[in-house]
């Protein structure tokens, strides 16, 4: 019975983030999720007792994906810690460009006590994988010893947080991808040693990067 509890609730959480996707997530009521699933609405108040606990579930489920990802990048065989940027900036790059501008509008707009709550979780969440890999690459030769990490992470995340209204004002004459790897570019280069640029340039040549 558990099993299929958990499998109902999967079901509406999928169900409803796809169409928050593609009609928008204000637009979307619970009438219009238990319509499109076939269930009743009385059912889908058994896991969710509103829209907003919702949102946040989808939010949370977000978290744990990207979680799930930059675990599977680590676990890699033979990945130091440029490698694992260089695979994450692929990711979060991909993931970027396909997020609707839209949605992110709406959920900062119209829910933003959930937005904050997501953002602040990411937000740590960032800045602790930050600390992490520069620790890995300082021990692996291929980072500078005389870096402030606490300050580093911070100042990568704020870069994040400022990224899509970067590229919408003053950086339209260039696609997102340009944007993008120029400033991950600039992040790798301020904290490696010559090691760490003489493997970031080869790794570059192999990735076309």
């Amino acid at each position: 019975m558990a099993l299929e509890m958990d499998q109902k609730y999967q079901d509406i959480l999928d169900g409803s983030i796809q169409m928050f996707g593609q009609i928008g997530i204000r637009s979307v009521s619970m009438d219009d999720i238990a319509q499109e699933l076939h269930i009743s609405k009385k059912t889908i108040y058994q896991y969710f007792k509103n829209k907003e606990e919702l949102i946040e579930a989808m939010l949370q489920h977000h978290l744990e994906l990207d979680l799930k990802n930059y675990e599977a990048i680590c676990s890699k065989e033979n990945t130091n810690a440029i490698d694992v940027l260089l695979l994450v900036s692929e990711t979060v790059c991909k993931h970027i460009d396909e997020t609707s501008h839209a949605q992110v509008f709406e959920l900062k707009k119209y829910y933003p006590e959930q937005f904050s709550e997501f953002w602040g979780s990411k937000r740590d969440s960032i800045s602790s994988r930050i600390k992490d890999n520069i620790k890995q690459g300082i021990a692996q030769d291929l980072f500078r010893k005389d870096l402030d990490i606490d300050l580093i992470s911070n100042l990568y995340v704020r870069r994040l947080e400022d990224f899509s209204g970067m590229c919408d004002e003053m950086f339209k004459d260039y696609t997102f991808e340009q944007v993008f790897k120029t400033m991950f570019e600039s992040h790798i280069r301020g904290i490696s040693n010559t090691n760490g640029i003489s493997y970031f340039e080869k790794k570059k040549e192999e990735l076309n990067y």
